[in-house]
């Protein structure tokens, strides 16, 4: 289905040419469900064919948008034009939805929830963080970010609600500064 995207804003800009993120936030097409941790296919027409890419869904499913964070792969097919996508702009999104990073999937009785994500593989865990249902079963949340650059941590510090049961853990391997510089494998 088609849906119009609500904002793309550029949220990493020391790496727009080589791995520059965009989160885009399309308006929840109507009938499109997903459960927190799930991914969905985004795409354009590009040269006549459809073109699509899974990607993490970075919102909650009660959001009134679905949000994605995409690293832009330079020569890649996609990713560069779906960075280039502006605000009203159309996209692609397939409505079957699918992933195993679910709530469900995670045991029972236990006090923390660590969080491991490099880059853009961060999304389903904005999704989690912003989902009380899977929040207020821990007593404590840690999310453990890698990344290249400092510049590359600020959306994920905006987006994340101020908690004292959680804590982020930035791992930046190529500035210095970081409590943690090694790379998240």
């Amino acid at each position: 289905m088609t849906t119009r995207v609500a904002s793309a804003e550029h949220v990493a800009d020391n790496v727009i040419q080589l791995l520059s993120l965009i989160h885009i936030s399309e308006v929840k097409p109507e009938g499109f469900t997903w459960k927190t941790g799930e991914f969905a296919r985004v795409g354009l027409k590009i040269e006549g064919d459809e073109v699509f890419r899974a990607y993490s869904i970075g919102s909650a499913p009660a959001s009134e948008t679905v949000d994605f964070y995409i690293a832009n792969v330079t020569g890649g097919i996609l990713s560069p034009k779906l960075n280039q996508i502006k605000t009203g702009d159309s996209v692609l999104i397939d409505t079957e939805v699918g992933g195993m990073l679910l709530a469900d999937r995670l045991e029972a009785g236990g006090k923390d929830l660590w969080m491991f994500a490099s880059g853009t593989g961060v999304s389903p865990f904005l999704a989690v963080l912003s989902d009380e249902s899977i929040t207020s079963r821990f007593e404590r949340l840690i999310l453990v970010h890698g990344v290249r650059t400092w510049n590359e941590t600020g959306y994920v510090s905006r987006l994340v609600k101020r908690s004292p049961k959680l804590t982020v853990v930035a791992c930046v391997t190529r500035e210095k500064g970081a409590a943690a510089n090694a790379r998240i494998p």
